[in-house]
Protein backbone atom coordinates (compact mmCIF):
# COMPACT_ATOMS: atom_id res chain seq x y z
CA UNK A 1 0.00 0.00 0.00
CA UNK A 2 0.78 3.55 -1.08
CA UNK A 3 -0.65 6.19 1.24
CA UNK A 4 -0.87 9.58 -0.43
CA UNK A 5 -2.13 12.95 1.31
CA UNK A 6 -3.92 15.49 -0.80
CA UNK A 7 -4.42 19.14 0.75
CA UNK A 8 -6.96 21.94 -0.88
CA UNK A 9 -6.05 24.44 0.08
CA UNK A 10 -7.48 28.52 0.02
CA UNK A 11 -6.95 29.90 3.58
CA UNK A 12 -6.11 28.32 7.08
CA UNK A 13 -2.62 28.15 6.13
CA UNK A 14 -1.67 28.90 8.92
CA UNK A 15 -2.29 25.53 10.35
CA UNK A 16 -1.12 23.41 7.96
CA UNK A 17 1.95 23.05 8.73
CA UNK A 18 0.58 21.99 12.09
CA UNK A 19 -1.70 19.30 10.30
CA UNK A 20 1.25 17.63 8.22
CA UNK A 21 3.53 17.15 11.03
CA UNK A 22 0.46 15.24 12.49
CA UNK A 23 -0.11 12.72 9.41
CA UNK A 24 3.75 12.89 7.90
CA UNK A 25 5.23 9.60 9.74
CA UNK A 26 1.99 7.77 8.50
CA UNK A 27 1.94 8.74 5.16
CA UNK A 28 3.95 8.61 2.03
CA UNK A 29 3.57 11.59 -0.04
CA UNK A 30 1.84 14.87 0.65
CA UNK A 31 0.37 16.97 -2.18
CA UNK A 32 -0.80 20.21 -2.02
CA UNK A 33 -3.43 22.08 -4.38
CA UNK A 34 -3.91 25.37 -3.40
CA UNK A 35 -5.19 28.34 -4.78
CA UNK A 36 -4.99 32.11 -4.10
CA UNK A 37 -8.46 33.43 -5.08
CA UNK A 38 -11.42 32.02 -3.23
CA UNK A 39 -14.45 30.90 -5.40
CA UNK A 40 -15.70 34.20 -4.48
CA UNK A 41 -13.12 36.55 -5.88
CA UNK A 42 -11.46 37.39 -2.44
CA UNK A 43 -7.19 37.09 -2.58
CA UNK A 44 -5.26 35.78 -0.12
CA UNK A 45 -1.80 36.98 -0.17
CA UNK A 46 -0.11 34.56 2.46
CA UNK A 47 -1.17 30.92 1.13
CA UNK A 48 1.42 30.79 -1.85
CA UNK A 49 4.87 31.63 0.00
CA UNK A 50 3.13 29.31 3.00
CA UNK A 51 2.91 26.32 0.83
CA UNK A 52 6.30 27.04 -1.10
CA UNK A 53 7.69 27.56 2.45
CA UNK A 54 6.80 23.98 4.01
CA UNK A 55 7.66 22.59 0.12
CA UNK A 56 11.69 24.26 0.67
CA UNK A 57 11.66 22.64 4.37
CA UNK A 58 10.41 19.07 2.60
CA UNK A 59 6.96 18.98 4.72
CA UNK A 60 5.44 18.88 0.99
CA UNK A 61 6.69 16.58 -1.97
CA UNK A 62 4.44 18.42 -4.64
CA UNK A 63 1.96 21.37 -4.49
CA UNK A 64 -0.14 22.56 -7.46
CA UNK A 65 -1.35 25.93 -7.80
CA UNK A 66 -4.96 25.99 -9.01
CA UNK A 67 -6.87 28.93 -10.74
CA UNK A 68 -10.51 29.27 -9.97
CA UNK A 69 -12.78 30.34 -12.62
CA UNK A 70 -16.73 30.87 -13.21
CA UNK A 71 -17.94 27.29 -12.91
CA UNK A 72 -19.24 27.88 -9.45
CA UNK A 73 -17.55 27.47 -6.40
CA UNK A 74 -18.57 23.31 -5.81
CA UNK A 75 -16.82 22.61 -9.05
CA UNK A 76 -14.00 25.10 -8.79
CA UNK A 77 -13.51 21.95 -5.27
CA UNK A 78 -13.81 19.43 -7.22
CA UNK A 79 -11.88 19.98 -9.68
CA UNK A 80 -9.10 20.77 -7.41
CA UNK A 81 -9.87 17.30 -5.10
CA UNK A 82 -9.57 15.75 -8.88
CA UNK A 83 -6.47 17.21 -9.91
CA UNK A 84 -4.59 15.95 -6.71
CA UNK A 85 -6.54 12.59 -6.84
CA UNK A 86 -5.24 12.14 -10.82
CA UNK A 87 -1.76 13.32 -9.38
CA UNK A 88 -1.33 10.74 -7.34
CA UNK A 89 -2.91 8.07 -9.48
CA UNK A 90 -0.78 8.54 -12.19
CA UNK A 91 2.79 8.29 -9.48
CA UNK A 92 1.37 4.81 -8.54
CA UNK A 93 -0.19 5.71 -5.21
CA UNK A 94 -3.17 3.06 -4.66
CA UNK A 95 -4.65 5.15 -1.06
CA UNK A 96 -5.24 8.26 -0.57
CA UNK A 97 -7.16 10.86 2.07
CA UNK A 98 -8.27 14.25 1.03
CA UNK A 99 -6.66 16.78 4.05
CA UNK A 100 -7.69 20.25 5.12
CA UNK A 101 -5.62 22.76 6.77
CA UNK A 102 -7.56 22.58 9.90
CA UNK A 103 -7.30 18.08 10.20
CA UNK A 104 -4.91 16.74 12.71
CA UNK A 105 -4.71 13.05 13.51
CA UNK A 106 -2.67 11.21 16.33
CA UNK A 107 -0.12 8.76 14.66
CA UNK A 108 -1.24 5.86 17.25
CA UNK A 109 -4.63 5.81 16.23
Amino acid sequence: MKLAAIYNVFDGEELLEHSINSIKECVDYIIVVYQTTSNFGVFNPDVEDTVINLYKKGLINEYISYKTSPIGPQMNELNKKNIGLEKVKSLGYTHFMTMDCDEFYFKEE
